[in-house]
């Protein structure tokens, strides 16, 4: 802050001396324009300059971090910190992203890269499962929850014997059901990533999130066929008002006949 002041102050004496004014009138005059300006437009570049400071003297976000925005399905790397802006790099698309302070700190930001614990990252995917076709009694369903915990255990044995993915292999996978639904059974699925390398390539961010993600679902998609469990729901047909009057007049002038 004491460096963008100075720097503020010597900017305002040179164009003094470059225009010339020599009287105090003329100085303070101009002094007092840009003390007007910055204060008419400082709603607009305050919040920046605050926040922008904030992230830079502080261990919130640091250059080369991998951040995530809740509501989006984007991940990002912190390229630059500036007092005013902060320069992303789109991990999925590859591309820089400029974002002005304020908002990096009202989005309320995940830094993937701040760990919690030496564990990593604890993550979560969702799976839907299919009723069966036969109803089940309580053993049934006791022997139903059984094959999910042998396909979601061989999962977690896979990605282990995997080198490329980056999954903590001290903690196992760990599963809830979370809804019974109306047309599947729809259950969370949670596992610790490795901590993420600090690094401003995309390349690896990529294989170390996306290609892990990418794997584990492979995995238990396979796990769970060898268990002979369904990921998929039923497709419903849905039927409008006007086709279903339709279908009724169709069916009425069969009688008829």
């Amino acid at each position: 802050m004491l460096l963008l002041l100075v720097l503020i102050i010597i900017l305002i004496y040179s164009f003094i001396e470059i225009w010339g004014m020599d009287s105090l009138l003329q100085k303070t005059g101009f002094v007092g324009i840009v003390a007007a300006m910055m204060v008419l437009t400082s709603s607009t570049w305050m919040p920046d300059l605050f926040y922008g400071l904030v992230l830079l003297n502080s261990s919130m976000a640091d250059e080369g971090d991998t951040i995530a925005i809740p509501g989006e399905d984007r991940i990002y790397i912190i390229n630059r910190l500036t007092p005013f802006y902060t320069l992303l790099l789109d991990v999925d698309n590859n591309h820089r992203v400029l974002m002005r302070n304020s908002q990096m700190v009202q989005n309320k930001v995940e830094n993937l890269s701040k760990r919690a614990s030496v564990e990593g990252l604890r993550r979560k995917m969702e799976f839907k499962l299919g009723y069966p076709k036969d109803n089940l009694d309580g053993d049934g369903h006791s022997r139903l929850f059984s094959r999910v915990d042998k396909a979601v255990l061989g999962a977690f044995e896979r990605v282990c014997a995997d080198p490329n993915v980056q999954v903590n292999s001290k903690i196992p996978f760990e599963w809830s059901l979370v809804e019974a639904g109306d047309n599947a059974l729809r259950f969370i699925m949670y596992y610790h990533l490795n901590a993420l390398p600090d690094t401003k390539l995309t390349n690896k961010i990529r294989a170390h999130v996306r290609a892990t993600n990418n794997a584990i679902v492979r995995f238990v998609f396979e796990e769970a066929s060898v268990e002979g469990l369904d990921l998929s729901t039923p497709s419903l047909l849905k039927i409008d008002a006007g086709n279903l009057a339709m279908m009724s007049s169709v069916d009425h002038s069969i009688i008829d006949k």
